[in-house]
């Protein structure tokens, strides 16, 4: 059973490298390709194909002692009015038994594993896990082939990433599963409640803590033990919301302290330390005007 305790840590069964794309269009006009790649467990590529939203570049970063550094080369993306809404999906390539984190920084186009999956599976299963802040437990829905889904109820929810474990057909060596949606015109939202929240980057590249507005809305402390943290998904702390003066801000390990960054694809654990809820907004992608 997949579980989280302080104790003894987040238990999960091991994955293998998994390739996440990230493909971004809009049937009014298409243009060069700009991938944006991460390493760490996973590799993260976005492959943006409208050219009036997006220019070139890369990001690379790898993992130290659970920390990220970003290395950065800039890139723009200038928005255009006139358009609708960027149409986006993310794919994840699966080998057999492979477990790994789906973000879902979008809008997606289903919210029903069922109908947004549909089409997708054949003769291959899918299991997929959802935390519920609320219980603070995990919900399973498993889709087996000939048979359909069982479980528990699950809704795919803009920002809220999930949890996906594939089980091949015997002549498959792998499978492609893909997620559709659009890129919002508005911040994504996602319900912080007390205790643990499964959270990712609320777009589709990566993004500093700040990029939610945890930082004004989450409990800060002077104390790491009485902070909000972020944890990796490998229960590795990440950072603290500490009191600087009368503000609130990221601190991590690194020395100046550096929160280090949300990838996207990638799922991480906010522990809220606060007694009431509080619904926490994504900053909208607008322009990749780092």
């Amino acid at each position: 059973m997949l579980k989280f305790n302080f104790q003894v840590g987040f238990i999960l069964p091991l994955y293998k490298n998994t390739e996440h794309v990230f493909n971004i269009h809009n049937a009014h006009a298409y243009g060069e390709s700009m991938k944006l790649k991460m390493t760490m467990q996973e590799n993260v590529t976005m492959n943006a194909i409208h050219k009036p939203l997006m220019g070139g570049g890369l990001h690379k970063s790898n993992s130290a002692n659970a920390f990220v550094g970003l290395f950065l080369l800039c890139f723009s993306l200038s928005a255009t009015a006139q358009l609708p809404p960027p149409g986006i999906f993310h794919s994840v390539d699966f080998q057999d038994s492979d477990q790994t984190e789906l973000a879902i920084p979008f809008l997606p186009t289903e919210s029903d594993p069922a109908d947004a999956f549909a089409g997708q599976l054949e003769d291959s299963g899918l299991t997929l896990h959802q935390w519920d802040a609320i219980t603070q437990t995990w919900r399973s829905a498993t889709y087996t082939p000939g048979t359909g889904w069982s479980g528990d109820a699950i809704t795919l929810n803009p920002g809220e990433p999930v949890l996906a474990t594939a089980t091949l057909a015997p002549t498959a060596d792998s499978h492609r599963l893909s997620l559709a949606g659009l890129l919002p015109a508005v911040e994504l939202t996602q319900p912080i409640l007390p205790g643990l929240n499964l959270v990712g980057s609320p777009q589709p590249r990566a993004r500093p803590l700040t990029a939610w507005d945890w930082d004004e809305l989450g409990e800060a402390a002077a104390s790491d033990d009485d902070a909000d943290t972020l944890y990796t998904f490998q229960n590795t702390a990440q950072a603290w919301l500490q009191l600087d003066g009368p503000d609130a801000i990221w601190t991590g390990f690194a020395i100046p302290a550096d929160p280090g960054v949300l990838l996207p694809g990638h799922a991480y654990f906010y522990l809220f330390r606060g007694a009431q809820s509080f619904q926490a907004e994504g900053q909208v992608v607008d322009a990749y005007d780092d």
